[in-house]
């Protein structure tokens, strides 16, 4: 199934001539080798000594490729056996491919142009928020089942980013830079953030002072899981022990107004035990009276289960509890109040009904009006 990637208008991802960085071209790459090092970042290999690659035709003749309005000749294999985490920042190596790392000096807009598999991604970690970092990218060749095409990452001063690819070699042709346009979002991402060990782990701690602990039992521990995809990209998941409570704790001076908990059941089917969130932030959920969902992503972390909770509030800690079958996860924490409104906008939008538990009766809400489960009108 070929991929289909959003076209973006040029004008967002249009790079400077001046801003060209770095071309691949036949040339020797021990690791550790420089390849910019000017006012916006350094850029390094890491993991591997490699070459730049002839790019060739069938019959091993030089074919440059021509995209974007520009040429090249040569590409340097970006692939990493094992995908970076805060045990091992720049991944495994993969035979002779390489990880790149990049240390952000301001922030600044990379713009990178590649070949990659429709069905592939080229991936970014930031080594010091522990998440991924999702790229705009823009295929010249959307239709074809490989694609050439200009991406652009808005990386952020101070931190130091690994771009890998897993599964399959990401063919780099070149490495621009430009003026940034990151912005601290209000709304962050929190994935496994700590590397399993024999015993396995019980908090993960986040680089802007975030913590997602188990606390509903001291016997147990955390393990890494597959991963999750959200948007256009995956955050290795965690899987939590099944039944014991959780604590995410906000970085000091942030409250949690949207808690966003996106999950699957680790198992392959479906079985006798419904897996639910059956508690967050203090209120419990049940399938009998309809305040709880059902999960049913069952080991595809490509299309996990969605849940939002809603703190008009804002909570600065927030327990999580899951009951029925084992599950995998990655929150995301909205810190801006902004986002208590636009989860009641999306929920107009879609007018579901839902069943819901309210003075002792079951009521079915569907928008901003209330039905009795005869199907009366109460409100």
């Amino acid at each position: 199934m070929k991929k289909i990637f959003t076209l973006i208008a040029a004008a967002v991802l249009a790079v400077s001539a001046n801003a060209q960085d770095w071309t691949c071209g036949n040339i020797y790459l021990a690791d550790g080798t420089t390849l910019v090092d000017n006012d916006y970042a350094t850029v390094t290999t890491a993991n591997n000594t490699t070459s730049g690659t002839l790019i060739e035709d069938e019959g091993g003749n030089s074919a440059p490729v021509t995209y974007f309005d520009k040429t090249f000749t040569h590409y340097l294999g970006v692939r990493v056996t094992d995908a970076p985490s805060a045990a091992n920042p720049t991944g495994t190596a993969h035979e002779t491919n390489v990880a790149i790392v990049v240390n952000a000096k301001k922030n600044t807009d990379m713009t990178l142009y590649y070949k990659v598999g429709a069905t592939k991604s080229i991936d970014c970690y930031d080594q010091a928020a522990k998440e991924a970092v999702s790229i705009v990218q823009e295929a010249s060749n959307p239709d074809d089942d490989y694609l050439f095409c200009k991406g652009v990452y808005k990386f952020q001063e101070g931190h130091t980013y690994t771009i890998y690819a897993k599964g399959g070699t990401i063919q780099l042709h070149a490495l621009g830079f430009g003026e940034g346009t990151y912005v601290a979002p209000t709304a962050k991402y929190y994935a496994n953030a700590a590397a399993s060990t024999v015993d396995g782990f019980s908090t993960m701690v986040y680089g802007d002072g975030a913590k997602i602990a188990l606390t509903g039992n001291a016997t147990k521990t955390y393990s890494s899981a597959s991963s999750i995809t959200i948007g256009n990209s995956k955050y290795t998941s965690t899987k939590v022990s099944n039944g014991a409570q959780n604590t995410f704790y906000a970085p000091e001076g942030k409250k949690v107004y949207v808690l966003t908990i996106y999950s699957y059941v680790n198992k392959d089917a479906k079985t006798a035990r419904p897996c639910f969130w059956k508690e967050v932030g203090g209120t419990t959920y049940s399938l009998e009276d309809g305040t709880a969902t059902e999960m049913e992503s069952y080991k595809d972390g490509a299309n996990p289960d969605v849940n939002k909770y809603v703190f008009a509030e804002g909570l600065s800690e927030i327990t999580f509890t899951n009951t029925g079958e084992q599950a995998c996860f990655v929150i995301e924490a909205d810190y801006s109040p902004t986002g208590v409104a636009s989860v009641a906008k999306d929920n107009a939008a879609a007018a579901k009904a839902v069943k819901v538990a309210k003075n002792g009766s079951i009521v079915i809400v569907k928008g901003d009006a209330e039905y009795s489960v005869a199907g009366a009108q109460m409100k």
